[in-house]
């Protein structure tokens, strides 16, 4: 009996997941030369726009795997959400990290890197989303994992004029931040038990964030296992979830991430 309900459970979650994967559509857009795929949720039209969501799968993912992860369509059905397919490493890149020959799908680490290309994506695919759809401008947001947290760390200092704030998942800044000086909102999660980056190089993203969104010390409670840092005046606020798990994404993880991005709106300059 308890083996039946096991797999019973096991057969519900993945029809569940298999309903919210059918609500997405798969469209390309050309960027430059290159063919970029997009899952896309649509989300519903809204009097003053609908909210946009870019999420980033891992090194060696696709924007199918982002989607099976995050499901922020099901936690956020009114916003528009786009998993985004990354493409191969090039192999001239300079990356202690890929093997020679083994290089697989996954995004830029720095902003100069790969000549930009994925910059560049997120710029096209903003535009081309805007023009297709009412999308506002002061809603739009950025999320990824892994490889893709790192991207969304380039992001916070590549675009801060372009996103309303920021979820990197299980990633740390790649030395992004250094020579950054606009705050902005970010969520972040991180295990401690992460094998795929080290806890130390965590603890100086986070120490960098801090700095830039001047937070005060200590946080407050934001909820169960999240620490809300309050800005002093200037400055952003930093929500940090430093879980006792390893490199994944908390299946918490994104109503947490839904909560954070609906109570920050961009303020242009």
């Amino acid at each position: 009996m308890k083996k039946r309900t096991v797999l019973f459970t096991i057969l519900i979650i993945a029809l569940s997941t298999h309903a919210a994967m059918a609500d997405l559509i798969e469209k390309t857009y050309l960027v430059g030369n290159t063919t970029r795929h997009v899952l896309l949720h649509e989300g519903r039209p809204s009097a003053n726009g609908r909210p946009l969501v870019l999420v980033f799968h891992g090194y060696g993912g696709t924007h199918r795997s982002a989607a099976r992860a995050f499901q922020l369509e099901t936690v956020w059905p009114d916003a528009m959400v786009a998993y985004i397919q990354g493409l191969v490493i090039p192999s001239e890149r300079i990356d202690g990290r890929i093997a020679p020959g083994q290089e697989r799908p996954g995004w830029q680490r720095k902003v100069g890197q790969d000549g930009g290309r994925d910059l560049q994506m997120v710029d096209t695919l903003l535009e081309r989303l805007t023009d297709e759809y009412q999308v506002d401008r002061r809603r739009i947001y950025a999320t990824g994992f892994s490889n893709g947290g790192l991207f969304t760390w380039v992001l916070v200092g590549a675009r801060p004029d372009t996103f309303a704030a920021y979820a990197p998942v299980g990633a740390v800044d790649n030395g992004n931040l250094v020579d950054v000086t606009k705050p902005k909102p970010v969520i972040y999660h991180f295990g401690e038990k992460d094998k795929a980056f080290k806890l130390a190089w965590a603890n100086k993203s986070i120490r960098r964030i801090k700095a830039l969104n001047r937070s005060r010390e200590p946080g407050v409670t934001w909820g169960p296992g999240y620490t809300l840092f309050e800005p002093e005046d200037g400055g952003a606020p930093f929500v940090l979830n430093l879980h006792p798990r390893g490199h994944e994404v908390p299946e918490y993880a994104p109503k947490a991430i839904v909560r954070f991005f609906k109570s920050q709106l961009l303020v242009r300059p």
